[in-house]
This record gives structure tokens, C-alpha cells and sequence, in this order.
């Protein structure tokens, strides 16, 4: 097993949404801890009656495209009345950042002692949720309904197909049955299996920097240079976007700086204008093609500019400048500073603080990030942490896709500082 898993998700907290009806209300969060070997098993017992063990799990040597994991899934009523449940399988990236998608996984469950089952795969950054339910029936409707004194088995398997991310190396696999009443009964000890995929690779993590603050004012530019470094072992298999937003360094107002520009530069080529994506305050960048791989670095050489003449503020400001590295959510975050003076002539009121260092983020493969929940990438663009443990800690940014729009406007909606 990869080293990198000990920094790997210890919130294995899931939810998921859809046209805002909750179908996956949220999981057990423990620490993870070294997987059990194969064939042993472990229970609790809810408040509801129901109770739950995990055994046969099985872990064979699987690469992309060839083989399969599994476990037995078995859920005991020993009351005295039938009671309802659904099942889910929450899968998460273990050993690297990348998030996962639909089909990178295939998972199937099949009954062994329960009625005939169909199963939904659904993601949710970071990670995947396979949910069973009876066959023919709708998984937000129809749970199963376990009689009285009995038990239900199910064998779930997987297996990592050829698409998987190329940086991550394994899953961490976690049980969640939910009654309609919103409780939960998780195998206790509740903490996720591991599941390694061959081969492991090296340790580590993306991150991304500002070399330096920006000093600006009207007419006269100012250059900074964010630079993204992957430490993670592997390489990506999906272009990386990066979004850069400008805002106030204190409360969550808007920039008022009349006309704020962005251009970008990579490799010391010829400057270009960046795409907005909310004007004066947001921007996109070029995606990082696929393939940027382990110990490979890119920069992008930023220029922020204002008009010259009057219309700008006349005393001095200090703003923040966030990045986000993202993929599907956010996978590594930066901060660094902007410092804005007047024009001369002007009759500043303050004036900007000494230079402060740059902060910046990453992540592991842990959830999230972004990553990517993104606790919140959807709702908050300047945020910085690990993507797994944010995504599913928080599952509050749930089916985040609404795009890096949605991103920059939801900081409007907080309420100042």
C-alpha cells in the first residue's frame, strides 16, 4: 500500500442531491485504519433495530482494466416488525487528487439472501456513491423492506477501470445504511477498507503559489507569477482549470476598482487577455493540458492592470488574490496580496501594508479536494485545503457543477464580516 494513504480521507461524510431531494443522508466519519484481512467481519446495531456486518473481503492484486475487489454486505433485523432501508457504497480516491467520475469505477451489487437489486452510481466529488435498492424500483422512493427476525446479503464488487484516474492509486470503501427516519447503521469499527491498485506510486501532493504580492495603481501594471507544482506520483489524465478572483481583503465585498484587467502569459511568450468570468473581479486561465505529470511544474506569469485617468478610488486598498486549481472541484488553492494606491494626485487616506508573504494550499488525495467537497467549492471561491476531506466532510457542495460563475457569484450572497 501506498504511503500516501495515511494522509488519505478520514470524513467519509456523504450526501447527495439531486433536484434537491436528499437521497444519501450522511455517513460515519472514523479514522482510517489498516483494512482487516480477508473474511473478517464487523456490526452495530442502531437505534432503528437494523444492524450491519461487512465480511469476505476480498483484496486481489488489481490493476486498471483487470480484476476485482469485493466484500459481503449483510443487514439483520432481530426485532419483532419489518423495517425499511437503502443501502450505499460510498467510494473515494485513496493515494493521490484526482477526483473520481462515473465508470471510472465499475461496481456491482448482487443479492445473495435479498430480493432481486438494482443498483445507481452517482458522483459526488471526490468520490462515487453506489446505492441498491430493490429491483424496478426508484432509489429515491423504494427501500427495502427487511421482515421481521431476518437478514439480507449482498456481494459488492468493483473494479478499476481503464480510465481511472492516473495519479490516484486505490479506494477507501465505506457502508452507510439510512432508514427513512435519517438514521444511519454503519459496520462498526466504522472506518473505511483500503483498496490498493497496482502499481503504488510516489508520495505526495499538488500545490500551487503566488511568487510575490501585486503593487498596482492607474496606468502603471503590476506582475506576479502563480506557479503549480505536482508532487503527486502519476499524472493527470484530465486538463486542470485554474480560476483567479480578486476581492477585498476584509468582508466579502466587491472589488471597487473601475476596469480591473488580467492578462497571463506562459513561457515568456506574448501577453494575452484572460477570460472573464465575472469582469473586474474573476478570470479563467488556459487549462493545464492532460498528462502533467509527477515533479512537472507550470506557471502562468499574471499582469494586472487598471486605465489611467480619473474614475478609480482615490485611496489606497489592500485586496486578496485567490487561485483554485480545479478539477471537477478544488484540487489545490493559492493566496497572495494586492496592494492598490492611487493615481498621483490623488489624495490617498491610507496606504497599503508592508508586503506580505503569499500563503498557499494543496491537497493529498484525501476529501474534498477539493479539493474538492469543495466544503463549498460552488459556494466559495477562496478557499484552501484538501479536496476529499472538504468534499465529503462538508457535503454541502453537493453535485457542484454548476461552474466557475456560480463560484464567483455565491460570495456575493455571505453576509460581511
Amino acid at each position: 500500500m501506498s504511503v500516501r494513504r495515511g494522509a488519505a480521507s478520514a470524513a467519509l461524510v456523504a450526501a447527495a442531491v439531486i433536484g434537491g431531494v436528499l437521497l444519501v443522508p450522511a455517513a460515519a466519519s472514523a479514522a482510517p485504519a489498516s483494512g482487516s484481512a480477508a473474511g473478517s467481519a464487523s456490526g452495530s446495531a442502531s437505534t432503528d433495530g437494523l444492524g450491519v456486518t461487512v465480511t469476505d473481503v476480498v483484496r486481489d492484486t488489481v490493476t486498471r482494466g483487470h480484476g476485482e475487489d469485493g466484500f459481503t454486505v449483510t443487514v439483520s433485523n432481530p426485532t419483532a416488525k419489518a423495517l425499511p432501508f437503502t443501502g450505499t457504497v460510498i467510494f473515494t480516491p485513496a493515494g493521490g487528487p484526482s477526483p473520481l467520475a462515473p465508470g471510472q469505477l465499475t461496481v456491482g451489487v448482487q443479492p445473495l439472501t435479498a430480493p432481486a437489486t438494482d443498483t445507481s452510481v452517482l458522483g459526488e466529488n471526490p468520490g462515487l456513491f453506489a446505492q441498491f435498492f430493490p429491483k424496478g424500483g426508484n432509489a429515491l422512493k423504494d427501500p427495502f423492506q427487511l421482515p421481521a427476525g431476518s437478514s439480507y446479503s449482498w456481494k459488492v464488487t468493483f473494479g478499476f477501470a481503464a480510465g481511472f484516474p492516473g495519479n490516484d492509486d486505490g479506494v477507501q470503501a465505506a457502508v452507510d445504511i439510512s432508514v427513512p427516519s435519517g438514521g444511519h447503521v454503519t459496520p462498526d469499527p466504522a472506518a473505511p477498507m483500503d483498496f490498493d491498485l497496482s502499481p503504488a506510486l510516489p508520495d505526495g501532493k499538488i500545490t500551487e503559489h503566488f511568487t510575490g504580492d501585486v503593487s498596482l495603481s492607474p496606468g502603471h501594471p503590476g506582475q506576479t507569477t502563480l506557479e503549480v507544482d505536482n508532487g503527486a506520483g502519476g499524472s493527470f489524465t484530465s486538463p486542470l482549470e485554474t480560476i483567479v478572483e480578486v476581492h477585498p481583503a476584509k468582508g466579502d465585498a466587491l472589488p471597487d476598482l473601475k476596469g480591473l484587467a488580467l492578462e497571463y502569459r506562459t513561457g515568456g511568450g506574448a501577453w494575452k487577455q484572460a477570460r472573464a468570468i465575472e469582469p473586474g473581479e474573476g478570470w479563467a486561465l488556459p487549462d493545464i493540458p492532460a498528462g502533467f505529470a509527477y515533479q512537472q511544474k507550470h506557471s502562468f506569469d499574471l499582469r494586472f492592470s487598471l486605465p489611467a485617468g480619473s474614475g478609480n478610488r482615490t485611496t489606497a486598498e489592500d485586496l486578496t488574490i485567490d487561485s483554485l486549481l480545479r478539477l471537477g472541484g478544488t484540487i489545490a488553492s493559492a493566496q497572495g496580496a494586492l496592494h492598490y494606491a492611487p493615481a498621483a494626485g490623488g489624495t490617498p487616506t491610507s496606504s497599503p501594508s508592508a508586503t506580505t508573504p503569499a500563503a498557499s494550499g494543496g491537497t493529498t488525495g484525501t476529501t474534498g479536494g477539493t479539493g474538492a467537497v469543495d466544503s463549498g467549492a460552488a459556494s466559495q471561491l477562496a478557499h484552501t485545503g484538501t479536496s476529499h476531506a472538504d468534499l465529503l466532510a462538508g457535503a454541502a457542495a453537493l453535485f457542484a457543477a454548476a461552474g466557475a460563475a456560480l463560484t464567483l457569484a455565491a460570495r456575493r450572497k455571505r453576509p460581511t464580516a
